[in-house]
């Protein structure tokens, strides 16, 4: 027992909104909890996981399609997406 075997992240919050109206208090709730969050679970997950360990991320077709009023969201998206790949290169 200990260790993790892997860590699967879903988790991410969109709310429709125009760049116009977005409030601060909205754009740093979608870069915490859709940017920083994954990265720090993966900080934390890689000072647990042993040979043989996995992490998945789940993503969104918004990351390289976007919708009106999903830019934050695809943007915080897009950059998770790079994050793991470069991850992947690190090893």
């Amino acid at each position: 027992m200990g260790g993790l075997d892997g860590l699967v992240k879903s988790a991410g919050i969109i709310e429709h909104s125009e760049i116009a109206t977005l409030t601060e208090e909205a754009l740093l709730r979608k870069i915490q909890t859709n940017l920083l969050g994954p990265i720090r679970l993966t900080q934390n997950a890689m000072a647990l996981i042993s040979g043989g360990g996995a992490i998945v991320f789940l993503s969104s077709t918004l990351a390289d399609r976007p919708i009106k009023s999903s830019a934050v969201y695809s943007a915080t998206i897009g950059v998770i997406d790079s994050f793991m790949s470069a991850m992947a290169v690190d090893g």
